[in-house]
């Protein structure tokens, strides 16, 4: 699951034609962590943590298709949804503290 999280961010980041410096402020994290991901390696990121950055990334997964195609058991896709949920949610917390809507 780590690999295919990693491999979309690291998708959306040529995608969108960001130099690791920048997809770093992105994310707020340093820039050995996005050679990191650019080389596909999921040492030292949790599930949730890579979720928090596909979530900055304004990307949504499609669940159901992912399942399919990675065969997640009944509770690892429990803690997916539930973790974005939350993530979503955090997020939405965070842009009303600032104000934003």
């Amino acid at each position: 699951m780590k690999k295919i999280l990693v491999q979309k961010i690291k998708e959306i980041i040529e995608k969108e034609g960001w130099n690791q410096t920048k997809a770093a402020l992105l994310l707020n994290i340093d820039q050995p962590k996005i050679s990191q991901i650019k080389h596909n390696k999921t040492q030292g990121f949790s599930l949730e943590r890579l979720l928090s950055f596909l979530t900055k990334l304004h990307f949504g997964m499609d669940l159901a298709k992912t399942h399919h195609e990675i065969e997640l058991s009944p509770n690892e896709i429990k803690l997916v949804i539930n973790n974005n949920i939350n993530l979503n949610n955090n997020s939405t917390e965070d842009s009303n503290i600032d104000g934003c809507h």
